[in-house]
């Protein structure tokens, strides 16, 4: 299973989309940069204490357009190169040549792993990339809470953010890893479905652009999914938290129970 993980890692990263998805983050990434470098022109009067990396950085807050359609294209960058894979290795055949080779079940929790290694991986990294740029500019600073920038104080981590602004960074990325890769899981388990190709990536995203869509419509719209990732997300509340891991197991059980009585 473990030689299935990185055949099926080697895959994702090789692939022509992976040079689709990096030049998407590239071009994100270096808009922010260029912008929120030059804050004497950008944002002379956003901030009324001395600016910190935690306030300007790519996953700070929604303030930032870039911030914004980075979160909002998350089911992209996540499933654009291994949304499809599985659905290519039932239509090719691959995948009873694996089946000769390794267990069903086995198949299934490789296929799973790696798609969410990939997934969590492929989100979060241009993040961390992005954070350590902006701290060549910007001091690492603890947030100040008058800027606004940050969650509410009255939310149960709130005071975290504000006295360990880093630790509270670290817990956000964990969360934003997992739900991409419950991202990924939601794209296998709908392969199992699908008749087309595209499929097992447009209904994720489908998904995911349809909350936001209603938690706007609502006026609820700090509980949709790009807003409560993001470090800045005011209803931190712990509700982002059980939603991913939620989600994470809840689509790993209802996958493997599919799996094991597919048949093509």
């Amino acid at each position: 299973m473990r030689h299935q993980i990185k055949n099926d890692l080697k895959r994702f990263i090789f692939s022509k989309n992976t040079v689709i998805v990096f030049a998407m983050c590239a071009t994100i990434n270096i808009w922010h940069i260029v912008q929120y470098y030059n804050r004497e022109v950008y944002i002379p009067k956003l901030y009324y204490t001395p600016i910190s990396v935690f306030d300007v950085w790519l996953g700070s807050s929604a303030i930032p357009i870039q911030s914004f359609a980075y979160f909002l294209l998350l089911p992209v960058i996540v499933l654009l190169v291994s949304g499809t894979s599985m659905f290519d290795d039932m239509i090719s055949g691959y995948y009873y040549q694996l089946l000769f080779r390794m267990k069903k079940r086995d198949y299934f929790i490789a296929r799973y792993i790696s798609m969410f290694i990939y997934g969590g991986t492929s989100f979060v990294l241009p993040l961390v990339i992005n954070f350590f740029i902006m701290a060549l500019k910007y001091p690492i600073n603890r947030p100040e809470i008058i800027n606004g920038i940050g969650p509410e104080v009255s939310n149960v981590l709130g005071n975290v953010y504000y006295l360990k602004p880093g630790l509270y960074v670290i817990g956000i990325m964990i969360v934003q890893f997992v739900f991409a890769g419950a991202m990924s899981g939601i794209s296998l388990l709908t392969t199992f479905y699908s008749s087309y190709r595209f499929e097992p990536v447009l209904v994720p995203f489908a998904l995911y652009f349809g909350l936001y869509c209603i938690c706007n419509v609502v006026d609820v719209g700090d509980f949709s999914p790009n807003y409560f990732l993001l470090v800045g997300g005011k209803n931190h509340d712990g509700l982002e938290f059980l939603i991913s891991f939620v989600t994470l197991v809840a689509v790993f059980i209802v996958f493997m129970k599919k799996g094991s009585k597919y048949e093509i």
